[in-house]
């Protein structure tokens, strides 16, 4: 089923991050697709970098560019 739904991610807080460091080759970030069930970025040579349910919330609601709340030293 197509609805012609277009959600846009900003990655930049992630990019330098394990798990989504790898976006930042434009090939491997523009292969982007679906199966439906998981985001997929894959490129021949690279690792896949698939996105579930939970990390898709995640992207959608949690802000990563904000700094936590500061809870002073802990030393």
């Amino acid at each position: 089923m197509e609805t012609d739904t277009h959600i846009v991610f900003d990655f930049t807080s992630r990019l330098g991050t394990m798990r989504f460091g790898a976006l930042v080759d434009d090939d491997l970030f523009n292969s982007v697709r679906t199966d439906c069930n998981f985001i997929l970025f894959v490129k021949p040579g690279a690792a896949e970098i698939r996105i579930g349910p939970a990390d898709f919330a995640d992207l959608m609601l949690v802000d990563r560019a904000m700094d936590g709340p500061d809870y002073g030293s802990i030393f």
